[in-house]
């Protein structure tokens, strides 16, 4: 077994700790470490079993653990825990933290800093914005050297120095109804929004954010103009709508199209009423996921 060794953080991918296990032992890079521990660095990263059942037995850690925090590739897309993710639904060409998370983590353990920061598994969620343990919106780390994306110790240890003016200057906000659904889905905590909880997990993301960014921004509003701080707002705002099921988002829907009836001088039609949220389940998307949310606007128009 490898020594020295280091313990598994919760939610922790198996990415990042072959990454902090690096750290630990002065190697530059994750992928460095790999090759010279035999083990596939781009089969961690895909959560691959076997290998990920290897880095485990030579770290002296829970297999089970490990894997459990994987994201791998399925055969429709990806998986986490069980719930099933699409590409746009993760982070595959971006890293997002919690400065604060970075502080706890670095004075909670005698290994040098950038042995000590993780990456937890939520943070690569494209709809996980904030971190609801401190109040505090993710921020995006870059790298100016050489470290990849997913070895992320290396790439965090660019940034440790700052990591208290970041978290002293970033403004804080609460995580939404949305976010705290999402994770304590992956959790296997109870839900009361079962409406969403037929659904699949990506799918679930996409409906409330699209729900709520018409409402919050109005139906014309063009989507790529909204930044990461108002699609944190569109999914509280949806999420507050779906979680009520079909009668709260039948409501909904019939408030967008009565409010725009404003007689034959003005266009009207399900996609002057609905907005962005008709042209996206009538135009650029197919997937039998959205079909609830694509049959109660059919109803709302009978």
């Amino acid at each position: 077994m490898l020594y020295p060794t280091t313990d598994l953080k919760p939610w922790e991918t198996p990415a990042s700790f072959v990454s902090r296990l690096a750290q630990l032992h002065n190697i530059p890079t994750a992928r460095e470490f790999c090759v010279d521990m035999g083990i596939s660095f781009a089969a961690i990263v895909a959560g691959r079993e076997i290998e990920v059942g290897a880095l485990a037995k030579l770290a002296g850690a829970d297999a089970g653990e490990l894997r459990a925090n994987a994201i791998t590739i399925s055969e429709t897309g990806y998986r986490l825990r069980g719930e099933a993710l699409t590409r746009q639904a993760l982070l595959r060409h971006r890293v997002r933290v919690c400065p604060r998370c970075l502080q706890d983590d670095m004075t909670s353990t005698a290994n040098a800093p950038a042995a000590s920061v993780y990456n937890r598994a939520p943070w690569s969620l494209s709809s996980i914005r904030t971190c609801a343990a401190h109040s505090l919106p993710l921020l995006e780390l870059t790298s100016s050297g050489r470290a990849q994306r997913h070895d992320f110790a290396a790439l965090a240890a660019e940034h440790l120095d700052n990591v208290g003016r970041l978290a002293a200057s970033t403004l804080r906000r609460e995580a939404s109804g949305l976010e705290t659904y999402l994770v304590g889905r992956l959790d296997g905590k109870a839900s009361t929004a079962p409406w969403l909880d037929g659904m699949p997990f990506y799918a679930v993301a996409k409906v409330c954010e699209m729900l709520g960014a018409v409402g919050e921004f109005g139906t014309t509003t063009t989507l790529e103009s909204l930044d990461e701080d108002d699609w944190h707002a569109a999914g509280s705002r949806g999420f507050a709508i779906a979680a009520g099921g079909a009668p709260a988002i039948d409501a909904y829907l019939t408030d967008l199209r009565v409010s725009h009836q404003k007689g034959w001088l003005v266009a009207n039609g399900p996609s002057a009423w609905f907005g962005n949220l008709y042209k996206w389940l009538a135009h650029y998307s197919e997937d039998a996921a959205y079909d609830p949310l694509r049959d109660l606007i059919v109803t709302n128009l009978i």
